[in-house]
């Protein structure tokens, strides 16, 4: 099973590690699936609530009793609208960041999002085809007519029976046999007038004095009768439906008898009977709603496919999100390594694509730290080297008038010690001065060595160049110092002293460029590069400028194309604004002049 743990980097550094995790996990894919999953069951349970008790209601012709339900089965589409909604909004602000992965994943978002549109367009076709078809078979004169001949035929039915009762009970027949035959004989006569009889009850007063025909009919006493033809209401014996007609006869003895008609239904006639005018019934009560009813399914089938739609591109964002993780960390490590930083590493959570790819970037990443280690021993060896060589040779240099001069004092000593003073001054001399140049040489050399770290904090840079700049104004009355492009509100994390010795460089050799007479100006402008803002630094003189060929060794340590220069200044520059998070560079023209510019990091 797979881990779903999310993606993370470690950073190496000697012999300890520490991983970087975030604040605040994810959710997990099996959680997140959990939820939409949930979701989904209370969706179709609540569907299926609102619609059974809605239709329910309408069919019955009742109105909308349970009208509560309606908000609480409205909550759960606007809380997937809200959802998102904010996801949507998280994925604008991202972009607007540019954070690492959002238009990876805005493609993602758009091709599911497609996907959806394309698998749920067919099927709300054809469901509302369906819909449709279904209403106008519901709807149909066929179907009316039918339940409507179903109820005429039941009542004729019922009719006849009903007349065929009252008939027999009103026909001189009847009275006939009854006044020539008894009552045993009585029954099977009228079985041959009338069949549709299932049974005969006498009853004088209250007392049955003879019972003829189905025994499921027998009565303990005389009915009470509706109408004056004799019907008595139905009765219904289990499935059993009866009709009764009840008259009085007066016998040939002159007795009144009161003499019970029965006539017994098929099994289920009532309830056939019931049902089919109930059917009718809730027929015409829908038919009333016909329009409503309409809109009701197609309102319902909207509830149902909207939230599904929802949660589709709902897991489409968490399908995304972990689909883009590996890819943003992988983005985060190659930042990170194009910065310079080879020792971050990504943690592979699965036994995939992406983790072999994770593991070839780390693979890749060791080999690049190996490598720059190695080659940074050998510039660090190669550079010591050169700087020996040249420390060498610039001391050798002074060295050599210091040899002569040396040399010169002995031999006037030894040859003629009473004239040794017309040469010993301007040797001494040239012996303090070399060797003023080699102390002043090997300070420099340890001021580029001992370099310390930066100690930052807010500074106005106007305020520093002022100070700087008034130094050389009355050193320098003929040339002109120009800030006015110089932002006074800008405020920059520095080191005081070290961008004091930057600045006071630049001016120096600027100055030492133009001679007697010239013009110095500082300019600053605002930048952006990826997503660190600087301030952009312009030092431009109008000197001599800088030979072609020498352009490429401004840099190096040592390369001066001054008499009295040790060759350190510009290399202790660059090493400052490289402290800094900064970068330095410049432009020359022979006959114009010089412009260096500094990129200097507006934040920590």
């Amino acid at each position: 099973m797979e881990d779903d743990r999310p993606v993370q980097t470690k950073k190496f550094g000697g012999d300890k590690r520490r991983m970087r995790r975030g604040k605040h996990q994810p959710l997990g894919p099996i959680s997140s699936i959990l939820t939409v999953t949930l979701l989904y069951i209370i969706l179709i349970i609540l569907v299926l609530v609102l619609a059974r008790q809605i239709l329910i209601d309408i069919s019955a012709g009742e109105q909308l009793d349970n009208i509560y339900i309606i908000p609480l089965g409205i909550v759960l589409p606007v809380f997937l609208f809200g959802t998102v909604g904010l996801q949507i909004i998280k994925l604008i602000r991202d972009r607007r960041e540019n954070r690492p992965g959002t238009r990876f994943k805005t493609k993602l978002m758009v091709f599911f999002f497609a996907i959806s549109l394309l698998a749920s367009l067919p099927q709300a076709i054809l469901s509302l085809a369906f819909i449709d078809t279904a209403l106008h078979s519901w709807y149909s004169t066929d179907l009316g007519e039918a339940l409507d001949g179903g109820v005429e035929i039941a009542l004729a039915y019922n009719s006849e029976r009903v007349d065929n009762l009252v008939n027999l009970a009103e026909s001189s027949l009847f009275y006939r046999l009854l006044n020539e035959s008894d009552y045993s004989s009585l029954w099977e006569s009228l079985q041959e007038a009338n069949s549709a009889v299932d049974s005969l009850q006498i009853f004088r007063g209250f007392e049955s004095v003879h019972f003829s025909g189905d025994p499921v009919l027998m009565l303990d006493e005389p009915p009470e009768t509706i109408a004056e033809n004799g019907i008595v209401p139905k009765e219904y014996l289990g499935p059993v439906t009866v009709q009764r007609v009840a008259r009085e006869f007066r016998v040939g003895d002159g007795d009144i008898v009161n003499i019970v008609f029965s006539s017994r239904f098929p099994d289920d006639f009532g309830a056939s009977a019931e049902k089919l005018t109930q059917s009718r019934q809730s027929y015409r009560q829908i038919q009333e709603y016909k329009n409503i009813f309409r809109i009701i399914l197609l309102i319902f089938f909207s509830y149902f496919s909207l939230p599904v739609f929802l949660l589709a591109i709902l897991v489409s964002f968490l399908l995304s999100d972990e689909l883009i993780r590996p890819i943003v960390s992988l983005e985060e490590a190659t930042r990170r390594a194009s910065e310079g930083d080879f020792s971050y590493r990504i943690l592979g959570r699965s036994r995939d694509e992406l983790s072999i790819l994770t593991a070839s970037f780390n693979r890749m990443m060791s080999e690049l730290e190996n490598s720059r280690r190695t080659t940074l021993q050998t510039e660090k060896v190669t550079a010591w080297q050169e700087i020996a060589q040249r420390l060498a040779h610039e001391i050798r240099n002074p060295l050599t008038p210091i040899k002569l001069s040396a040399q010169r004092i002995l031999r006037r000593y030894e040859k003629d010690p009473g004239r040794i003073g017309e040469i010993l001054e301007g040797a001494v001399s040239s012996i303090i001065r070399e060797v003023e140049n080699l102390d002043l040489l090997l300070q420099e050399f340890r001021d580029f060595a001992r370099l310390p770290r930066p100690s930052r904090y807010p500074i106005k840079l106007a305020n520093l160049l002022d100070e700087i700049g008034s130094q050389y104004r009355s050193g320098y009355p003929d040339i002109s110092f120009d800030f006015s492009a110089v932002d006074r509100d800008i405020e920059l994390p520095l080191d005081r002293e070290q961008i004091s010795r930057v600045f006071t460089n630049l001016f120096k050799n600027a100055v030492e460029a133009m001679g007697s007479e010239g013009r110095i100006i500082v300019r600053t402008d605002l930048v952006r590069k990826g997503n660190t803002r600087y301030c952009r630094v312009q030092v431009e003189d109008s000197g001599s400028g800088i030979a072609t060929e020498n352009q490429g060794e401004v840099f190096h340590p040592y390369f001066t194309t001054k008499s009295h220069g040790t060759g350190l200044g510009l290399p202790i520059v660059e090493r400052i604004v490289f402290d800094h998070h900064g970068q330095i560079w410049f432009e020359s023209a022979i006959g114009v002049g010089t412009t260096f510019f500094i990129d200097l990091p507006l934040e920590l």
